[in-house]
């Protein structure tokens, strides 16, 4: 049962001898009170009471709802996504035995799907304030473009550092979409967390990672897909992986500081880069034994610890309004015009 002041009606979260929001002294109120009653059976005796009883004089609820209420978006089981990427992949390695079509058309699936499949677990972990997918995909596209970039990079690296160098091209390349979408004044209050920076450090990985699949696997045997496709996998997973502990502190900046600057792209940098580098340099045993065991204890730490965030934030009472931000730009802009 809520507690009331008798003269302001604030809620008070305890007993008080003085109401710390109008003064008043209420110590003899609180003491009547008693103890709080136990709540009421929400039965459908209960409801049809209180439906009669709102019909004649409506009286604000003074109990609070149950936790559903607060639950925007419940975890759903990724089953379905990795089932239904399981049949995509088949189906894209059965389409490789068919014409020169078919087997484009099948590599460009094998592609996509494994990286679109991590990416929705990262998704689903976002229950209290849910990103625009339309947001998402934007940033995928970011991704796609820095792979670009880096394929046309990495070649004059290599001479130098040879093929561990391209953690420094591809991994700052990734994570400036995200802070150039988050300094951006039409969407850059949509991260309002660290775990915003995550889900939108792990679409740029994944489209980053879809675009380097198309490069290895479209210049290579296609007779060699299968194996390419195990090994491009774990690699995959990867670079979702860094780009999204990279992103973490830009939300978190974001979150705590109300902006961000250019120095808040080295904390995750510093982070991630010699991970990747190691990834490029040792052999595939230490790749798998090492390397993968620790990115996978990082990510899956700063995920399960930003989704508690959100829940002692108050996101799960009253998350930010990403609809919101779109019409008050928009708001914004006409009278600007006007």
């Amino acid at each position: 049962m809520l507690l009331k002041c008798p003269y302001c009606k604030a809620t008070l979260k305890e007993k008080r001898d003085v109401c710390p929001h109008c003064k008043a002294f209420i110590k003899n109120e609180m003491n009547k009170l008693g103890e709080a009653k136990p709540e009421p059976v929400y039965s459908t005796i209960f409801f049809i009471k209180e439906a009669l009883m709102s019909a004649l004089k409506p009286e604000p609820i003074e109990v609070l709802p149950s936790n559903i209420a607060y639950q925007r978006r419940p975890s759903r089981s990724l089953s379905k996504y990795l089932i239904g990427g399981g049949v995509m992949v088949v189906l894209g390695l059965f389409l490789l035995f068919g014409d020169l079509w078919y087997q484009y058309i099948g590599l460009t699936i094998n592609c996509f799907t494994i990286p679109i499949v991590f990416l929705m677990w990262f998704i689903q972990n976002d229950r209290y304030e849910p990103e625009p997918i339309s947001l998402i995909v934007y940033l995928f596209g970011w991704g796609a473009v820095a792979g670009l970039l880096s394929y046309v990079i990495n070649p004059i690296i290599y001479p130098i550092l040879g093929a561990a160098g391209g953690a420094l091209v591809e991994e700052p390349l990734k994570l400036v979409g995200v802070y150039l979408f988050a300094r951006g004044k039409l969407f850059g209050s949509e991260i309002n967390s660290h775990l915003d920076g995550l889900i939108y450090g792990a679409s740029v990985g994944a489209g980053f990672t879809s675009l380097e699949n198309m490069l290895y696997l479209f210049s290579g045997d296609i007779s060699n897909v299968p194996l390419a496709m195990l090994t491009r996998m774990t690699t995959a997973f990867m670079h979702i992986a860094w780009t999204a502990i990279a992103a973490r502190t830009l939300g978190l900046a974001l979150a705590l500081r109300g902006n961000m600057k250019i120095t808040d792209l080295l904390p995750g940098l510093i982070v991630v880069i010699p991970l990747h580098f190691l990834w490029n340099s040792v052999p595939d045993f230490m790749r798998g034994w090492v390397i993968l065991p620790i990115t996978l204890l990082i990510l899956f730490r700063e995920v399960n610890m930003a989704v508690a965030d959100e829940v002692s934030w108050g996101f799960k009472l009253v998350a930010p309004s990403e609809k919101r931000v779109r019409r008050r730009y928009k708001y914004t802009q006409t009278r600007r015009g006007s």
